[in-house]
């Protein structure tokens, strides 16, 4: 049921907001560096990971799941979980759908990492069973992502020939933003995991360390192009915060890693769930605001 409202949110709703965004701004080069970023941010999380075990090899709190977390802390669970974020924080805003769009861009770029770099360090590090395919496509098409980049390219392919459709998106916003919001939380909702970890505080300060460093060398990266590139800045803020990927469990269960590594991916994804809740929470808390100041929507 989760799948089929995240499904239903994402795939449906989210590329309209997309679409409305896009319509209203002039195509630049921010378009190619919300990308770019997005890219970059896995690879700043490893270069992170390995800073952290050149500082804290040698002491007592270093993590002794290092080679596992730094795949952990390296991808960013997206998606639906960084759009209920935005809908809390930023549905009330005249800026919404091109935070989202923003959002989706930075995601993308994310994303493509985690197919081409991380998928291969993560065959690299665990194998492959023989005979096993990791079925790339089928993943690629499954995300939110590429198919609001798909619908968006028809939706413009097609305007030409369907003027009306612009009308029809217009009169239909307010009903949209209702039922993308109602399809998010339920996503939300239904889906949890738990698990049970040892040293999970030393892995967890290894995880937000590299994160820590991401969001840093991200923010400096976007310094130059501020403060036209703060719809970047933010989505990189949420993704920062973000758990581990859904689709890690998944690429590691698919692997040659024993079952223990298993376990532990699956643990700590669960457990960092559970610390997302919290802001899910707080993401509440400033919805409610939003909602009782009208001027916090200018």
């Amino acid at each position: 049921m989760a799948k089929i409202f995240e499904d239903g949110a994402l795939k449906l709703f989210l590329p309209f907001f997309v679409i409305e965004s896009i319509s209203k701004s002039t195509p630049s080069y921010d378009l190619a560096l919300a990308f770019l970023i997005g890219f970059l941010l896995p690879l700043l999380a490893l270069v992170g990971m390995w800073l952290y075990k050149m500082l804290a090899s040698k002491r007592r709190f270093f993590t002794p799941h290092y080679d596992d977390l730094r795949f952990l802390a390296s991808t960013y669970g997206g998606g639906n979980r960084g759009t209920v974020l935005f809908v809390l924080l930023f549905a009330n805003s005249h800026n919404f759908s091109s935070y989202l769009q923003w959002f989706s861009l930075v995601d993308l770029g994310n994303f493509a990492c985690l197919l081409l770099v991380i998928s291969t360090l993560l065959a690299r590090q665990y194998g492959i069973p023989p005979g096993k395919n990791y079925g790339v496509l089928s993943r690629v098409f499954d995300n939110y992502a590429v198919v609001t980049v798909f619908v968006v390219a028809l939706y413009f392919s097609l305007r030409h020939f369907w003027p009306s459709i612009e009308l029809l998106l217009s009169e239909t916003i307010h009903a949209r933003k209702f039922f993308f919001c109602v399809l998010v939380f339920l996503a939300i909702t239904l889906r949890f995991e738990h698990g049970v970890l040892r040293n999970f505080f030393p892995d967890l300060l290894a995880f937000f360390s590299a994160r820590l460093f991401t969001g840093i060398c991200a923010t400096v990266l976007l310094s130059p192009f501020l403060p036209g590139a703060l719809p970047i800045t933010l989505s990189v803020a949420i993704l920062t915060m973000m758990p581990p990927s859904s689709f890690l469990p998944s690429m590691i269960g698919q692997s040659n890693a024993p079952k223990e590594t298993v376990g532990f991916f699956n643990g700590f994804t669960g457990a960092a769930n559970i610390l997302y809740l919290g802001l899910v929470v707080i993401g509440f808390v400033v919805a409610i605001s939003q909602a009782l100041e009208p001027s916090s929507t200018q």
